[in-house]
């Protein structure tokens, strides 16, 4: 590609950890021990391709105020635009046949799009995301292909953050837009993500550091629990938007209490300000 740039491995490791502590800690996207073990150790392609890394770099880009980001240096909102106009290059090629990284890194690169101001764009892109995911079935229980050995536990749990992490971001532009979800939950048979910590060996000091801001078990607890309140309020969501007048419709706040009440210590937020929680608990409150 014309231009084409490549950061250097120690920007591309500081953008990574941007990317971890502040993107994919609440908006769950990317399964961090698979990426991580490809991206350094095993290098397979498997988890970590050249597509998803780009778009993760593009997005992180929003965070960091290096100058070398940037198209115009004294125009902050330009960072990352060149390395998103590359991802978007990039996608033109994995359109046929997609894989779960091609659905998650397209549904950065609509994140990166809504970060710039250019919501209709953002919203395209996790439409595009969310067929792809479809079309891969990746909203179908396959953990009996699992214990077949058809398809590994670590491609089935790649398979199932990708897809709630698409669930999370097309209720949250049906709220933020006012526009029609695409996504059923009467289609949906894929199971819940596995709260767990497992400890990313053979890396360096230095890359565990960059690569575990918060705990794993925090993080996909927060995924679910951000996922079963939208699954809750989806009926409501549907009818506040849905294009008809919209029939007589009472919502029982009992669930919510329930769900509220039901949150681990982790996830709520203390009532001393000395104990400031993390981001993504701050999201899903």
């Amino acid at each position: 590609m014309p231009g084409f740039f490549e950061p250097s491995a120690e920007l591309c490791d500081i953008l990574l950890s941007l990317f971890w502590r502040w993107q994919n800690s609440w908006q769950y996207l990317v399964p961090r021990e698979s990426f991580v073990l490809d991206l350094y150790v095993n290098k397979a392609g498997r988890f970590c391709t050249p597509l998803l890394l780009t778009a993760m770099l593009a997005l992180a880009s929003r965070y960091s105020s290096g100058l070398e980001l940037r198209t115009d240096p004294n125009d902050a909102n330009t960072a990352g635009d060149i390395v998103a106009a590359q991802g978007k290059a990039m996608l033109q090629f994995e359109y046929d046949p997609p894989t779960t990284s091609t659905v998650q890194a397209t549904a950065l690169l609509g994140l990166f799009w809504a970060s710039i101001d250019n919501e209709g764009l953002g919203f395209m892109y996790i439409g595009m995301a969310s067929r792809m995911a479809m079309n891969l079935g990746l909203q179908s229980d396959c953990t009996s292909y699992a214990s077949k050995g058809l398809v590994s536990e670590e491609d089935v749990e790649a398979r199932n953050v990708a897809f709630w992490g698409i669930y999370v971001l097309d209720k949250l532009y049906c709220l933020g837009m006012g526009r029609p979800a695409s996504i059923q939950e009467y289609n949906i048979t894929t199971r819940k993500l596995k709260i767990q910590d497992r400890p990313i060996s053979l890396l360096s000091e230095e890359q565990t550091r960059i690569s575990q801001p918060w705990p794993t078990s925090h993080i996909t607890e927060n995924a679910m629990r951000t996922c079963e309140l939208l699954i809750i309020t989806s009926e409501v969501i549907d009818q506040l938007y849905k294009t008809r007048s919209p029939s007589t419709y009472s919502f029982d706040m009992t669930n919510k209490r329930q769900f509220f009440d039901q949150l681990s210590k982790s996830l709520k937020i203390s009532e001393s300000s000395l104990q400031p929680a993390p981001p993504y608990v701050y999201q899903l409150q």
